[in-house]
């Protein structure tokens, strides 16, 4: 599973930065590489990002509703990804924390409140669940804002 979401995010965010980077020619290639990975996925994918240096945009199914969790949970679990990059058993390291940690919607957290988790299933439960313990634990460790529900 780690190297299906790292693939599909690494994926996702290079097509953002080449899509926004793009020639004409290259857009089309951009819509059938973001094609070609619905197809892998068994899913859809949606982008629309702007370059704010050069207002350059990319759209691909941009006006099309997406049942949404909660955006910031797949900024975060990118972070946590690039975290992995530079230490080599961040995924890994299994991450304990305290009943009054939990709060509204952890259906994943609330199971493993006594052996904790690791970062990686923390990422699965944040994406896959939308559980908000899961995001707010790992950009706890990242030093970024938390969840206040």
């Amino acid at each position: 599973m780690k190297i299906k979401i790292t693939a599909s995010l690494l994926a996702i965010f290079t097509l953002i930065y080449v899509g926004i980077n793009m020639t004409s020619k290259s857009y089309t290639e951009t819509e059938k590489t973001l094609s070609a990975l619905e197809t892998a996925a068994n899913g859809r994918v949606g982008v629309h990002g702007i370059n704010t240096g050069n207002n350059k945009t990319i759209a691909f199914r941009a006006n099309e509703r997406f049942p949404l969790c909660s955006t910031n949970k797949i900024m975060g679990v990118g972070a946590a990804l690039k975290q992995s990059e530079n230490n080599k058993h961040f995924l890994d390291k299994v991450i304990t924390y305290p009943e009054s940690d939990l709060i509204i919607w952890s259906p994943i957290t609330k199971k493993y409140l006594n052996a904790g988790m690791t970062n990686q299933a923390l990422s699965r439960a944040a994406i896959t669940h939308s559980d908000n313990t899961a995001i707010n634990l790992l950009m706890k460790q990242l030093g970024l804002s938390l969840i206040h529900i």
